[in-house]
């Protein structure tokens, strides 16, 4: 096992203030086992009045962990943000039985209620043997910006920390590969967000001793990487093919990973559903998997593929169909660059309209229309034409007192409307018409 001298020297400081500490709370202490000994000691430590810039939180995941106040608080993340950041200390404290899947916190907070951004992160097995407790783990997501995780590899045998890993999510920036960190295990797929390290190892720039991050891994392991993001993943790979993976045989130079493990994600657009108006109902987008993205909160979601979307008005609010004309509801579209889809909704009081009905009784030509539309209905009607604009207001009208009526639209703009024909309340399922 290899570490760098600043891992090595915190090793030692940890031992020697442990092993005064728990001299002066018993001498007749007697332990036997040296990997059993390293570990008390530095829990002990961890949670002493010397080590008064670490304390304990349970994330999300249920994993209760020891964080240490980094020096370097104030850093500035590619997002604008500048808060004080902490890593994680040596030892996990404890996670929950038969935890599959291990969620990094994005932020965490003390006993104080200081809130931190997680920055980075050490797993530390040598001798401490607390990587047992992710005996089933077999997937785990690092924070959106994270400076370095090393989580002190398994062995060619299949021990360490993560003894079952099949799957490792990377963050949107990534600063560094830790040395040694994803050795030995079984991974099936490595995902990364974001490319921030690897302009710097395509073009040349390293971080010191750092190879052997994925050593001894599976040859088949998919590295599934950004859109548009190949010839860059390509280069780094090239220039540094160390970085990737090497046999643990410290001095070889067998490289396992090669470009062909590249996967090119899917490129993925911003999809965003909006309601015309919140307080008269809302737009909502399902995908095969659940829901999406709503509207009062605007919240785009990024998507390629068919979407279905669905307008819900309230109550005593009618949908009257979507902004760029189509009146499916619900509506499948395809999603093949950014997007946005707004739902018109419209209340009895401004159109008259209490509901619409699900098929439109009428027939109109010539359509598209410069002039005149002819509007033939397939029963006798007592009602009102009514010719909708696509924001839902009413452009224009006319009393149905026979099967056929025409309406002038000459004076209207260009662009598509929607006619429908309005019933005691009751309205037609519309017509879109175009006017030239």
């Amino acid at each position: 096992m290899v570490f760098n001298q600043k891992h090595q020297n915190n090793h030692l400081k940890i031992k020697v203030q442990t092993q005064i500490f728990i001299f002066m709370l018993s001498k007749s202490i007697f332990l036997r086992n040296v990997a059993k000994t390293t570990a008390l000691l530095a829990v002990i430590a961890l949670s002493s009045s010397a080590m008064a810039q670490t304390f304990n939180y349970t994330d999300a995941s249920g994993v209760t962990a020891t964080y240490q106040v980094d020096g370097n608080s104030g850093v500035t993340f590619p997002d604008g943000v500048t808060m004080q950041t902490v890593s994680l200390a040596n030892i996990i404290i404890s996670a929950p039985a038969g935890l599959t899947k291990w969620v990094l916190p994005e932020t965490v907070v003390d006993g104080n209620g200081v809130t931190y951004r997680l920055y980075g992160g050490v797993i530390h097995g040598e001798g401490y043997n607390d990587g047992y407790v992710f005996s089933n783990l077999t997937e785990l997501v690092l924070p959106r910006f994270m400076r370095q995780f090393q989580s002190f590899n398994a062995t060619p045998s299949g021990t360490g920390q993560f003894p079952n890993l099949t799957k490792v999510t990377f963050g949107e920036y990534y600063q560094y590969f830790g040395g040694e960190a994803f050795q030995g295990y079984p991974l099936d797929s490595v995902i990364f967000k974001g490319t921030a390290i690897f302009y710097n190892l395509a073009t040349g720039n390293t971080y010191g001793n750092q190879q052997q991050t994925f050593g001894n891994n599976p040859t088949t392991t998919k590295i599934i990487i950004p859109c548009g993001t190949r010839e860059l993943f390509e280069l780094s790979m090239t220039n540094y093919p160390q970085y990737w993976n090497r046999d643990l045989t410290y001095g070889s130079n067998v490289v396992f990973w090669t470009t062909a493990n590249l996967v090119e994600a899917e490129c993925l657009n911003t999809l965003t559903v909006l309601s015309s108006d919140v307080s008269k109902g809302h737009a909502y987008s399902f995908a095969g998997c659940g829901f999406v993205t709503t509207t009062p909160d605007n919240t785009s979601a990024n998507h390629s593929g068919n979407i279905t979307l669905l307008a819900l008005p309230k109550g005593g609010v009618v949908f009257l169909g979507w902004a760029d004309g189509n009146l499916d509801n619900p509506r499948t579209v395809n999603v093949a660059s950014d997007t946005t889809f707004t739902a018109n909704f419209a209340t009895c009081t401004e159109t008259g309209i209490r509901s619409v009905q699900a098929a439109a009784p009428m027939k109109v030509y010539p359509n598209p229309a410069k002039n005149e539309l002819n509007v033939e209905l397939e029963r006798a009607a007592n009602g009102t034409l009514a010719l909708f604009d696509l924001s839902g207001r009413v452009v224009e009208t006319r009393h149905a007192t026979s099967l056929r009526e025409t309406i002038n639209i000459a004076h209207l703009a260009q662009g598509t409307y929607i006619l429908r024909i309005v019933e005691n309340g009751t309205a037609s399922a519309g017509v879109k018409v175009v006017k030239e």
